[in-house]
């Protein structure tokens, strides 16, 4: 960022040293138009007067006798006239308006031409910078050409890795769980890993229908047809989602796929509505599924509360992260949730470990809320989300904001999210040059960045 920023800082300081030179000597031009009289010369003035010492040759003022005649004649009629001077009124004179008496001062006019110049110099500068970077854009070598078809097959080694199985969870609905979740399995996917969406909201189908734009997909299994008295014999099969975003590296399992199903089942059987059972259940399901397809990630977007489902999902992970937002009613139910998950694996005997905690859609100083909110849970604090109208606007078009304008508020700080918890040492290079370029942040944002 230093290398992108100095030279445009030295074209405005080249540019604006002229400028005020300018100023300076215009200033001073117009300080000698107008000399100042000293006190002596005040004195030889007043010493410029008739000395009765002098010869009467000098004191004379009368016409001399040289003068032609003519100039005789008009001295004598002037004599004679009246003084004119006294009875002809002088015209009067019209008091100079505001623009002439800007015109007419030379350091104002230094200073407007000083910022028109520097205006002209700084649209020049950004012009300059735009071009630079769009031509670094442009000349950015194709990574799929990079690499071969044998690095790019080349597993990542996560075994270590405690997001491979990863739930995102929050206190009540609506706080942008859906959102975040496609979000991360979107940017994953784009850098090479082959990942799973799991739909565990058995009721509202968020991510379902978001990732097939408000219409359900052609099939006959969901997951909720693996929590009943007869599921499937067979085993659900991922539906991979055709996005040129995500380079064909993304399924889903989808939690609805036809509506006369969700109207049968509305709810589970009684016997998944133990915690303990339905965690069982959900973790055989996602290692078997997880095994047989190689799916690098697996990301779980759950229902908001408390319930069986939700604390399951969980539990059924290997990490989770809790969704809140900046009120109150956000912050009672989370305190139901951290504390349900605490039972929950005192009971289940879960190993799933809690990342901590993300604030979405964050429009306040949130620096004393987040230390607040961190010993109110005892979770860390993981990054914070502004509110950003563009995940309302592709949200709508039932589409995720990442996959659209990388350059997004909510973009970047899911970016920075991936970086700081998800990446690993276990990526291969072909993994690490995608990321990178997906951290590599577009022109408006670097610009807005010089500022803030």
């Amino acid at each position: 960022m230093a290398s992108t920023v100095m030279p445009f800082l030295m074209v405005l300081l080249f540019a604006l040293t002229p400028c005020f030179l300018y100023a300076q000597s215009a200033s001073q031009a117009e300080t000698q138009l107008v000399p100042e009289q000293s006190d002596d010369d005040q004195g030889d003035i007043g010493e410029m007067s008739l000395d009765e010492d002098q010869p009467q040759e000098l004191n004379d003022v009368s016409t001399p006798e040289f003068l032609p005649e003519t100039t005789v004649a008009a001295q004598d009629l002037a004599e004679d006239m009246p003084e004119m001077d006294q009875e002809i009124a002088p015209a009067e004179k019209k008091p100079p308006g505001f623009a002439e008496k800007i015109a007419e001062t030379t350091w104002i006019r230094g200073i407007t031409w000083t910022i028109l110049i520097s205006m002209a110099t700084i649209l020049l500068s950004l012009a300059s910078f735009k071009w630079v970077y769009e031509w670094r854009e442009k000349n950015q070598p194709d990574l799929e050409l990079l690499f071969s078809d044998s690095q790019k097959q080349v597993r990542p080694s996560l075994k270590d890795a405690n997001t491979s199985v990863f739930a995102v969870l929050s206190g009540k609905g609506g706080s942008g769980k859906s959102a975040t979740a496609s979000s991360i399995a979107h940017l994953l996917a784009r850098c090479g890993f082959k990942t799973l969406i799991v739909d565990m909201d058995f009721f509202t189908h968020g991510a379902t229908f978001l990732a097939f734009s408000g219409k359900l997909p052609s099939g006959t299994q969901a997951l909720p047809d693996y929590f009943t008295d007869n599921p499937p014999e067979a085993m659900i099969e991922p539906i991979l989602l055709k996005k040129p975003f995500t380079r064909e590296n993304l399924y889903i399992l989808p939690s609805q796929v036809n509506r006369e199903t969700n109207r049968i089942n509305l709810t589970m059987t009684s016997r998944y509505e133990d915690l303990k059972t339905f965690t069982n259940r959900l973790s055989g399901i996602l290692s078997e599924i997880k095994e047989q397809h190689s799916f690098d990630y697996v990301i779980l977007d759950t229902r908001g509360g408390t319930d069986v489902s939700n604390v399951g999902s969980a539990l059924a992970a290997s990490s989770y992260v809790i969704i809140t937002e900046l009120d109150k009613p956000s912050w009672q139910m989370a305190d139901q949730l951290v504390e349900s998950l605490r039972d929950g694996r005192k009971i289940v005997g879960s190993d799933s470990q809690c990342l901590g905690f993300i604030i979405n859609k964050n429009s306040l100083p949130s620096d004393k809320i987040e230390q607040y909110l961190q010993r109110r849970w005892d979770i860390p604090h993981l990054c914070t989300i502004p509110y950003d109208p563009e995940v309302i606007r592709t949200y709508q078009d039932s589409n995720v904001v990442v996959s659209e304008n990388l350059g997004a508020d909510f973009s970047r700080e899911v970016i920075h999210f991936i970086e700081k918890q998800i990446c690993s040492s276990g990526w291969n290079n072909y993994n690490n040059a995608h990321f990178q370029a997906l951290k590599r942040e577009p022109f408006w944002v670097m610009f807005k960045n010089l500022f803030t």
